[in-house]
């Protein structure tokens, strides 16, 4: 993370310099929980538009946590930042200049970022400041025009909540976004869509963010909440650029919305966020040294993290960049699967007093794979419940299983797990075909099934259950359902005629439309990407047919087989699709795609 980009120059002699302050509240929106204390962002325009150079400097008041600074012109241009103390002396925090924590070219957090600042001006690492009510601004070296101050102010939030998954094996302890007080509104007023995600996950980049190293304990989750803000709000990024962060006391926060266990495409590294994660411990480890806590808690963090995308902490990777200014895009380089900020652009983040370190994090890492005991299958256990349908299952975090069934009296029956098994719940409804669930986004659930009349029947869960509601149609068994990216859920099923039957939810339901085919049973759904759907069904001639949809339906091909049941479908990698089904001969058989 924010690194010097550029080598720090003595400060030079300082004079006082009159400016206009122009005070603007940028936008921020409140969470849904009243309870989350919201960051506000405030834009102060200095020196009057001005060229300012070295040797300038201007005090701004008002309450601040931290600050950041904003300018066109010169690049090169770096900045100091001081506050008052309590006894009126001025305290010196650090130096800044441009941020290193960039996005890809041509991603949403770089389109969106162009949007919001427009192009010419140049954006300063973020500053933390503690509890300041005055902050100077000190130009140091270069010289810069239009400076802007944004200062971010951030209640501090209740101690961070337990963390997300912790019952996942050999997953460390981490602070979930709302656990940190994570007010998820900035992210959605600036990519709406969500998070983007990536095939997999090559490397662990380490970051520090280059804050003082003497927060307290109490500080650490408002530093997360004030980076968030300022990723967000000042620089106009998706989310916070980063998958997570460690304070020095080893406390694990989630970073960027979208799974802690998921590939979630970040803004950390230009030219290296694809299939990597991006992993920034608060501090600066250029002038101190990591706490024994806080390294403990990185080796873990990455060993978990690498092991369950199948990633060896101390191997090597063969990576391919999208581009940067130091490497091309398409640059293939061999590099260890632990690496620091400067082995992929021109930053000396994430500190030479860590950097150092990062091999010998990368073999503790693999040593604690090794370690690991090894999966292997457990015994059945009955989890009670009375069911007259095969049961249907979904989960939107590590550590969270919900599963629904067909009860005896017809109703629909919801049992979950986190952290321990919970009782049965009846979710009621009359159905009469097993249900369906699927889950666009952490915390969401959608459930289908067919109810007497043969129309479908649909309930959610976003924070509560919705009341049931009617989806029409004439079917025949149960749908399936898939989604391929927030917001979306695309339905199928087999229609009174046999022919697949689709509606999808889009802010909206759209009409049903007939995708035509024979089937003998109910169709199953998956998608690999966004955009990307595959759909297989139970021909009347018992093959198994195939229909996919990618800009537009393709027609039907016949995929062979004799089947004595519904195929089973599910895409674990992009262009990767595994079916399962029954075959005539009472054995399972399987056929990918990929």
């Amino acid at each position: 993370m924010p690194g010097r980009i550029f080598s720090r120059v003595a400060a030079v002699g300082l004079t006082a310099a009159m400016f206009a302050g122009v005070l603007v509240v940028l936008p921020t929106t409140g969470p849904s929980d009243p309870q989350i204390p919201v960051p506000v962002v405030s834009r102060v325009t200095l020196a009057n538009g001005a060229k300012v150079d070295g040797g300038w400097s201007t005090t701004v008041k008002g309450d601040t946590n931290l600050v950041g600074l904003q300018w066109e012109g010169d690049r090169t241009a770096e900045f100091a930042i001081d506050r008052r103390t309590d006894a009126g002396q001025w305290r010196s925090i650090g130096t800044t200049g441009q941020t290193d924590v960039l996005p890809d070219r041509g991603s949403p957090d770089a389109r969106s970022a162009t949007t919001h600042n427009g192009t010419a001006a140049h954006a300063s690492e973020p500053v933390w400041v503690g509890d300041a009510k005055e902050v100077r601004v000190r130009l140091i070296s270069g010289s810069a025009r239009r400076v802007k101050f944004d200062r971010v102010r951030a209640p501090r939030p209740s101690t961070p909540a337990a963390s997300a998954g912790a019952s996942v094996p050999d997953q460390p302890g981490i602070v979930s976004r709302a656990g940190w007080g994570a007010d998820e509104s900035l992210r959605l007023a600036r990519c709406p869509s969500g998070p983007d995600y990536d095939a997999r996950v090559q490397l662990a980049i380490v970051h520090h963010t280059d804050n003082s190293n003497d927060y307290s304990q109490d500080q650490a989750a408002q530093l997360v909440r004030s980076i968030y803000a300022y990723h967000t709000v000042s620089l106009g990024y998706c989310d916070i650029a980063y998958d997570f962060l460690i304070d020095r006391f080893g406390t694990v926060y989630e970073g960027r919305y979208g799974g802690i266990a998921k590939p979630v495409h970040g803004a950390h590294s230009i030219g290296y966020n694809t299939n990597t994660t991006g992993i920034a411990l608060i501090g600066n480890y250029s002038t101190g040294a990591p706490a024994a806590p806080q390294l403990s808690s990185l080796i873990s963090l990455i060993g978990w993290k690498l092991a369950i995308h199948n990633v060896n902490a101390g191997a090597s990777t063969v990576y391919t960049t999208i581009g940067n200014d130091v490497f091309p895009p398409g640059t293939t380089r061999v590099l260890p699967t632990v690496i620091g900020h400067r082995d992929t652009w021109s930053t000396d983040c994430p500190g030479q007093n860590l950097y150092a370190l990062l091999p010998a994090i990368g073999a503790a890492a693999a040593a604690l794979q090794a370690a690991a005991p090894p999966s292997s299958w457990r015994s059945w256990d009955a989890l009670a419940g009375s069911l007259v349908s095969a049961p249907a299952s979904a989960s939107w975090q590590p550590g969270r299983l919900d599963s629904f069934v067909q009860g005896t009296n017809n109703e629909l029956w919801h049992k979950w797990f986190d952290n321990g098994w919970h009782e049965w719940e009846s979710l009621g409804g009359t159905l009469s075909s097993a249900p369906v669930v699927s889950s666009w986004t952490e915390g969401r659930l959608d459930v289908f099934s067919r109810d007497p009349s043969g129309q479908v029947v649909h309930r959610f869960f976003d924070g509560s259950w919705s009341n049931w509601e009617q989806l029409g149609g004439s079917t025949t068994g149960a749908p399936a359902a898939v989604s391929w990216v927030m917001g979306r859920i695309d339905l199928f099923v087999r229609g009174a005629d046999n022919q697949l039957g689709h509606r999808f939810y889009s802010s909206g339901w759209s009409a049903w439309e007939e995708l035509g085919g024979t089937l003998t049973e109910a169709p199953t759904a998956s998608s690999w990407a966004e955009g990307r759907l595959d759909v297989f069904v139970r021909g009347s001639d018992n093959q198994m047919w195939h229909s996919s949809y990618e800009s537009g339906w393709s027609g039907w091909d016949a995929l062979d087989g004799v089947l004595g049941s519904g195929p089973s479908a599910v895409s674990w990698q992009p262009q990767r699709i595994d079916v399962f089904a029954r075959g005539s001969d009472n054995q399972m058989w399987h056929r990918w795609f990929g």
